[in-house]
C-alpha cells in the first residue's frame, strides 16, 4: 500500500500537492487520535475524574513522545501553537535578559516569524544585526566575525523554508557557545523536524522552536523546547492556570497585591487548558515519521530533489534558486521565471490542480538578495514521480502557451475538460466485489465491464515460443520469469476475484459481463531478433502461437473454464471479440493508431506518432495531465511494457465497450467504436490491471473521458483500476489502492 494512500486528502481529491513547507496533508493515524480525544474529553490537571486523568496522561505520553523525537528530555518541552508562537514565547520569557545595546544576530534569509519577535528586543534598546548567505546557506564563520561582547542572541534557521538548505547549525552552535555560553541561541526548526533528524543537545541550542502542521500534524500546535540549563532564566510569558503552586493576596490602604507562587518549571509558558487532542495529533504524527524513518525519508527526498532539478534544467525558461548539492537541501525547490509572469503561473498550475507556492515565501530580505519572487515546490513523505511527472507537463505547457508554441486550439479545450479521482483501501474480494456495487446506483441503466484473466507471453527460447502466463499451463523451467513479467499468481487471481465482481452483480439484477486481454507484444520483437529464433518465425507467428495456447480448443484455459462454471458463470459472460473471447493489445493499439493518422488535423499537437533512433515508434499525448509515462523494462530481452502505448489500448477499449458521446463528432471513427458492446446510459469499466502499469492504465480513463466523452451530459462513466502485483494475493491482503476515475 503507498504512503499517499494513508492520507484522506490524496484518497479523495485529484491533486499534486507539492506545497508541503506551507502545511503537510495528515495521515489516518493523526486523525484518528485526534477523532479518539474529542469523544473522550476531560480537562487535564485541573480535575480528579476519569477522562480529565486519562487526558492529563495522553499529554504526558505525547510529551515524552515529542522530546526524545529531537533528543530533549520532557521537562524541556514546551506546547504552543506553532513556530510563531514558540519564537515569540522564547523571546518574552527572556526578555528582561536584553539590555541596551546588546545585539541580536539573525540572517538576511530568515522566515518573518524568526526575525519580526526580536523587535521586542529592540525596544528594550537592542540592536539587530545581520550575517548574509552564500547560495542561501549561512556560513558558520560569517556567524563567528560578527558575534561581539555585546552578543545577546543568535537565531538562525535550521532550513531555509525558501530554498531548502541545511544550515549547519550544529557547526553554528559550537561557535556561538565558545563565544560566550550565555548568548542565547534560538533554531527555527519548522522546516527541519520531517525531513531530518535533529538532535538539540548536539546542536547546543537553547530554544528550539518548530510547528506540528509542517510534520503532518494538526494546525494549532507547536514546540518550543528550552534547554534545561536556562530554565532559571526564564520568566513567566503565559501567566495564568495551571502555572502556578499558589496566589495569595496582601491587601494594603487602597490597593491589593498579587503575589504567584509559579511552578518550578517550564509550566509557566503553558498557562490555560492544554489543547489536548491536537497535542495528541503531534505525538501520533512523530510516530508516523518514525515509522518510515529517516534513512527512508531522506534517500526519497533526495531522489525525488535529484529528478525535480534535472527537469527543471531542461526548461530554459526558469532560473533555479538555492543551492544545487542536493546533501545540502531539504524537498524544497524554488525558481524564478524569465518568460511569462509568476503570479500567472501560479494560477495557470492552479487551475491545473497543482499545489505550489509563489511569491516572496514569508522572506522579503532573501527575496530582496535573490532578485525577485520565486514558485516553490516542497515535496512530503507522500510525493512521487508521478507528481513531478504532472508538475513539469503543467509548466511546459504554460512556456508553450506564453510563447505562442501551442498552434491547435483543440489542445487547450480537451486538456481542461475536468474529471474526478480519488481512491479506496480494501482487503478482500468481498469487499472489492461491495464496492463495485455501491457504484451502481439505476441497476437497471447500468451496464459493468469486468477485467480479469489478463495474461501476457513468456518466452521460451528452448522452445523459441511464447506461453501465456498462466502457471498451470507453464513448463515448471520457466516459472521463475513469472514473478519477472509480474504474473506469478496474476492471471487466475484476477479471474476469480473478476467473476465474483461479475456473479454478485447478476444477482443483483446489474447487467455484467467479462473481458480478457491478452498482451501479444510485451517481447515479441526481442525474441523474434533474437539468437533463439533459428526458424526465422514472424511476429505474428510468435503472436498466433501464444493467442491458440491459450485459447485452446474451448476458446479459454480449461483452468479459466472451470472457475467459471464454479461461479455459475459461462463464456456467454465473456465479451468475445470477432470470434475470441479475448482483446488484443496489437489490434487495439492499431485502431488507435489509424484513428488518429484519419483525423490528423485534428490531432496535431495533441497526440502525435514519430519514429525514434532504431526505427522505434513514440508518441506523444498532450491532452493529458502528466506527460511523464513510465514504462516498464524486463531483464529478459529488455522488453517492455506499460507506457504511452497500453494508454492509448485501453482508451481505445473504452471506446469499443463503451462507444463516444453524441456531442463528439470526429471525420473518422471506426464500426466498432461506432457500435459499442453496451448501450445503456451508466457505464462501469473495472480494470484488474497489473501493478506495473498502474499510472498507465489511470491515465488511460482520463483520455477515454477528455476525447471521447468531454463532459458528457448523458449518462455516467466510472472507471476502477485494481493494480495487483505477482503475487496478488498479498496484494489485496495487505490493502489494495483502487483508484476511482469518473468523468463527473
Amino acid at each position: 500500500m503507498e504512503i499517499k494512500s494513508r492520507f484522506p486528502f490524496f484518497r479523495k481529491n485529484n491533486y499534486t500537492y507539492l506545497d508541503s513547507s506551507a502545511t503537510t496533508q495528515v495521515p489516518d493515524v493523526v486523525i484518528q487520535g485526534v477523532a479518539q480525544t474529542l469523544e473522550y474529553r476531560g480537562n487535564p490537571n485541573r480535575s480528579a475524574h476519569a477522562p480529565a486523568a486519562r487526558n492529563a496522561e495522553l499529554i504526558d505520553r505525547a510529551r515524552n513522545v515529542v522530546g526524545s523525537f529531537i533528543g530533549a528530555k520532557s521537562e524541556e518541552i514546551v506546547f504552543t501553537n506553532n513556530t510563531t508562537d514558540s519564537i515569540n514565547l522564547a523571546i518574552d520569557s527572556i526578555l528582561d535578559h536584553v539590555n541596551d545595546h546588546d545585539i541580536v544576530l539573525i540572517s538576511i534569509a530568515e522566515h518573518h516569524s524568526n526575525m519580526l519577535p526580536y523587535l521586542k528586543c529592540v525596544k528594550n534598546g537592542a540592536k539587530i544585526k545581520f550575517v548574509g548567505v552564500k547560495s542561501g546557506i549561512i556560513e558558520p564563520d560569517e556567524v563567528k566575525s560578527a558575534l561581539t561582547q555585546k552578543t545577546k542572541i543568535v537565531a538562525v534557521a535550521h532550513c531555509s523554508n525558501v530554498l531548502g538548505n541545511i544550515n549547519d547549525v550544529e557547526k553554528i552552535g559550537a561557535i556561538v557557545k565558545e563565544h560566550n555560553p550565555d548568548i542565547f541561541y534560538i533554531v527555527d526548526g519548522a522546516q527541519a523536524v520531517a525531513h531530518i533528524p535533529v538532535d538539540v543537545k548536539k546542536i547546543r541550542a537553547d530554544f528550539y522552536a518548530f510547528s506540528g502542521h509542517k510534520m503532518y500534524a494538526p494546525d494549532g500546535i507547536g514546540v518550543l523546547y528550552v534547554n534545561d540549563k536556562i530554565h532559571h532564566l526564564i520568566t513567566p510569558a503565559r501567566a495564568g492556570g495551571g502555572t502556578v503552586k499558589n496566589v495569595a493576596l496582601t491587601f494594603e490602604n487602597q490597593h491589593a497585591i498579587i503575589s504567584p507562587d509559579y511552578h518550578q518549571s517550564l509550566l509557566i509558558l503553558e498557562g490555560g487548558t492544554a489543547n489536548v487532542s491536537n497535542i495528541v495529533g503531534l505525538g501520533k504524527a512523530v510516530g508516523f515519521i518514525r515509522s518510515l524513518g529517516f534513512d527512508w525519508i531522506r534517500k526519497h527526498e533526495i531522489k525525488l530533489t535529484e529528478l525535480l532539478l534535472e527537469e527543471l534544467s531542461k526548461v530554459k525558461d526558469v532560473v533555479i534558486f538555492g543551492p544545487k548539492d542536493i546533501n545540502k537541501k531539504i524537498g524544497v525547490v524554488s525558481f524564478g521565471i524569465k518568460n511569462g509572469k509568476l503570479e500567472e503561473l501560479g494560477n495557470h498550475l492552479s487551475s491545473e490542480k497543482v499545489c505550489v507556492r509563489y511569491g516572496a515565501h514569508c522572506a522579503f530580505p532573501l527575496a530582496e538578495n535573490l532578485g525577485g519572487e520565486s514558485l516553490r515546490v516542497s515535496f512530503g513523505v507522500y510525493n512521487d514521480e508521478d507528481d513531478i511527472g504532472h508538475f513539469i507537463s503543467a509548466l511546459r505547457y504554460y512556456f508553450d502557451k506564453v510563447s505562442g508554441r501551442i498552434k491547435n486550439p483543440n489542445l487547450e479545450i480537451l486538456k481542461h475538460i475536468p474529471y474526478s479521482k480519488h481512491s479506496h483501501i480494501v482487503n478482500s474480494k468481498r469487499a472489492v466485489a461491495d464496492l463495485i456495487l455501491n457504484a451502481v446506483h439505476k441497476a437497471k441503466e447500468t451496464e459493468v465491464v469486468v477485467m480479469g484473466g489478463h495474461f501476457l507471453g513468456i518466452p521460451d527460447l528452448q522452445e523459441n515460443k511464447f506461453w501465456p502466463s498462466i502457471k498451470p499451463m507453464l513448463p515448471e523451467r520457466l516459472h521463475g520469469l513469472l514473478e519477472e513479467f509480474g504474473m506469478t499468481s496474476f492471471p487466475i487471481f484476477t479471474l476469480d476475484v473478476a467473476t465474483d465482481i461479475v456473479s454478485s452483480l447478476k444477482k443483483e439484477g446489474v447487467k455484467a459481463k467479462l473481458l480478457i486481454i491478452a498482451n501479444d507484444t510485451t517481447g515479441i520483437n526481442e525474441l523474434r531478433l533474437s539468437s533463439a529464433n533459428k526458424e526465422n518465425k514472424t511476429a505474428e507467428q510468435y503472436r498466433d502461437d501464444l493467442l491458440v495456447s491459450f485459447a485452446g480448443k474451448n476458446g479459454v484455459p480449461e483452468i479459466y473454464e472451470q472457475m467459471l462454471e464454479k461461479k455459475r458463470l459461462s463464456k456467454g459472460d465473456i465479451i468475445t471479440y470477432g470470434d475470441f473471447h479475448f482483446f488484443r493489445e496489437t489490434l487495439l493499439r492499431s485502431a488507435f493508431k489509424n484513428f488518429v493518422g484519419k483525423n490528423k488535423g485534428f490531432f496535431d499537437g495533441l497526440i502525435d506518432y514519430k519514429v525514434e533512433n532504431d526505427d522505434e515508434i513514440d508518441m506523444s499525448i498532450g491532452i493529458l495531465d502528466n506527460q511523464e509515462i513510465k514504462t516498464c523494462t524486463f531483464d529478459t530481452f529488455h522488453s517492455k511494457t506499460g507506457g504511452k502505448f497500453c494508454i492509448v489500448e485501453v482508451a481505445e477499449l473504452a471506446a469499443e465497450l463503451f462507444g463516444v458521446s453524441s456531442k463528439v463528432k470526429f471525420e473518422y471513427l471506426n464500426e466498432k467504436v461506432k457500435k459499442p458492446k453496451t448501450d445503456l446510459a451508466d457505464k462501469i469499466f473495472v480494470m484488474l490491471s497489473p501493478a506495473m502499469c498502474n499510472n498507465a492504465v489511470n491515465s488511460s480513463a482520463e483520455l477515454y473521458i477528455k476525447l471521447f466523452l468531454r463532459g458528457n451530459k448523458t449518462g455516467s462513466f466510472k472507471f476502477f483500476n485494481l493494480p495487483f502485483g505477482p503475487n496478488a494475493e498479498t496484494t489485496l491482503k495487505t490493502g489494495l489502492e483502487i483508484t476511482e476515475i469518473a468523468d463527473r
